[in-house]
């Protein structure tokens, strides 16, 4: 075979002959952990619905990050836990797609503990309450996972909780995923994190005031949105279209999340 026919194989095969049918379309959609294990398993519903796209959901960078990245063109759309800031707007159109539990989790090892009163869970996190048994767990120290000031999970509670604002976090961990290990990896540790995001692991989720987050009336809730270019592509926009379905809504559902809005 000849040399030039070999690099014409390669690149044929590799996709990148433009209108090659092994072309595919890809589309990067970062920002927030909140949503971050629900749009990966959106965008593998959607890439089984149209075959050879691709939707890559990396690794978290925060809201504020993905905005930032969709700006300087490293995504295509963002995702994020809190509506656009007014010096964010310029240019970009954001799609609330659901709302997202915000759970009162522990390591499993918490076992006598089912659930808190508003004013344990505040005098925990206070550091009012130092150890399980003021909770009626054993006698463990409580060691507190906590989120940074600004964090999307941490203004659930501000909004709702008289005085959490002014609890001011000791060390903070600044990502879902990270927070969610912490959890996961240390005895008698106790924090808050979307639901959606650890419907998979072995951690316990606490009631607040007797309610847990598939309550209808469970109040700790986030926003969800995706933030596009107001001129995007046909492929963005039909990811989009596909999450804001009636298929995509059942799928949240299933997954402990409440969809904003369906199309039939």
């Amino acid at each position: 075979m000849k040399p030039y026919w070999i690099v014409f194989v390669l690149i044929t095969w590799l996709g990148i002959i433009p209108g090659s049918s092994f072309a595919q379309e890809r589309l990067v959609v970062a920002g927030t952990g909140s949503s971050q294990v629900l749009l990966r398993i959106l965008g593998q519903a959607f890439e089984q619905q149209n075959p050879g796209s691709q939707v890559i959901v990396p690794d978290s960078v925060g809201s504020s990050g993905g905005i930032k990245m969709l700006k300087t063109q490293k995504a295509d759309l963002a995702r994020t836990a809190r509506p656009l800031k007014s010096k964010e707007m310029e240019g970009l159109t954001e799609y609330l797609f659901a709302r997202s539990p915000v759970a009162v989790v522990a390591h499993p090892s918490v076992s006598q503990v089912t659930g808190l009163s508003q004013t344990q869970f505040m005098a925990v996190f206070s550091r009012r309450y130092t150890n399980w048994q003021d909770v009626g767990g054993r006698k463990q120290k409580i060691y507190i996972v906590e989120r940074q000031n600004g964090s999307a999970s941490r203004k659930v509670f501000e909004k709702l909780i008289p005085g959490f604002a002014d609890i001011q976090p000791k060390k903070a961990f600044y990502n879902v995923p990270e927070t969610i290990s912490a959890l996961r990896e240390h005895e008698y540790t106790i924090g808050y994190v979307p639901y959606s995001e650890i419907r998979d692991t072995e951690l316990k989720v606490l009631a607040i005031d007797q309610l847990v987050p598939t309550d209808p009336n469970y109040p700790y809730t986030t926003p969800l949105y995706l933030i596009s270019h107001r001129t995007l592509s046909k492929f963005a926009q039909k990811f989009i279209d596909f999450v804001m379905s009636q298929k995509a809504a059942s799928m949240m559902q299933e997954f402990g999340v409440i969809p904003q809005s369906s199309q039939p």
